[in-house]
């Protein structure tokens, strides 16, 4: 049985979100981890507060036992702990589309998966995850920034 890529990509997102609610916790074997400083950034616009750290760069990623993402010959994976904290009034958060990263040559690169789970964040309210992209091997990173269409952060790394 072969299913349609929409139908591939919605049962995807449904799998991470349950992984998400039931807390699992993302495997990133030790073995795979590139040696990093880790500091946590942390940038705002309005009532909306972005925190993010780097936990390093690897060839894989994995939540739980079912879902593993590798990076393409000649690429790597920049992995993101992301914090968001709403301070107004309740709004959609957690896509995964919402965030780019952008290397020192301006290249832009969309997350290519996500434990956020799109949501609604209500007033006061932190959704938490990790935002992995694709990037080239030789590649420098700027920013990393959260685009909503209402509210735009930009954080420097």
């Amino acid at each position: 049985m072969q299913l349609k890529p929409i139908t591939a990509i919605a049962v995807l997102l449904l799998v991470v979100a349950s992984l998400s609610i039931a807390s699992c916790t993302v495997i990133l074997p030790e073995s795979q981890n590139t040696p990093h400083k880790v500091t946590t950034k942390v940038a705002s616009s309005g009532n909306l507060t972005v925190s993010v750290q780097a936990l390093g760069e690897r060839q894989r990623f994995s939540v739980g036992p079912l879902i593993s993402y590798s990076a393409e010959q000649g690429y790597k994976l920049a992995v993101y702990d992301i914090d968001m904290t709403n301070l107004d009034e309740p709004r959609q958060g957690g896509n995964t589309t919402f965030f780019t990263l952008t290397a020192g040559n301006g290249t832009t690169y969309q997350a290519a998966i996500s434990t956020l789970s799109p949501q609604v964040i209500g007033k006061g309210g932190t959704l938490s995850g990790q935002v992995v992209f694709e990037i080239p091997q030789n590649t420098t990173l700027k920013s990393l920034t959260y685009d909503d269409g209402t509210t735009k952060i930009v954080t420097t790394l």
